[in-house]
């Protein structure tokens, strides 16, 4: 299997004051850095990247997303660790939803994964007929 970093992520959902999660703010609370790299998307309504430690933060106002820009396992845990900072520096910011991104491509797909993703669908299948 081959990994896509592109769609490896964080994702913390929510209502997201963007005023507070500006470039001073990310630098400084969350890369622990005095520069970062700011991309603004020419296209559509799309929030600006912000980029520094290999890591790169897209602040919506419903969604906070931390993606690593390199394959480095140490990297994930330092990406886990800064959305934890997030949610203790910003404790009222209401929250509804997290979870994380990894994608992997394959020409084929292990026997041990089918074996489980049909477990997953027997156990969805039963739980919708209970209700």
């Amino acid at each position: 299997m081959k990994l896509n970093l592109d769609k490896w992520s964080l994702v913390i959902r929510g209502q997201w004051n963007t005023a507070i999660l500006s470039p001073d703010w990310l630098a400084k609370e969350v890369f622990k850095k005095q520069e970062l790299h700011i991309k603004y998307p020419v296209l559509g309504n799309t929030p600006p990247i912000f980029e520094a430690s290999n890591m790169k933060i897209v602040a919506g106002k419903n969604s906070l997303v931390i993606a690593p820009t390199k394959n480095d396992e140490g990297l994930l845990q330092q990406i886990e660790d800064a959305a934890i900072h997030v949610l203790k520096t910003l404790p009222y910011t209401p929250v509804s939803a997290f979870g994380e991104n990894f994608h992997y491509e394959t020409q084929s797909v292990p026997a041990e994964i089918e074996t489980i993703l049909a477990r997953i669908s027997q156990i969805q299948v039963s739980h919708l007929r209970l209700i």
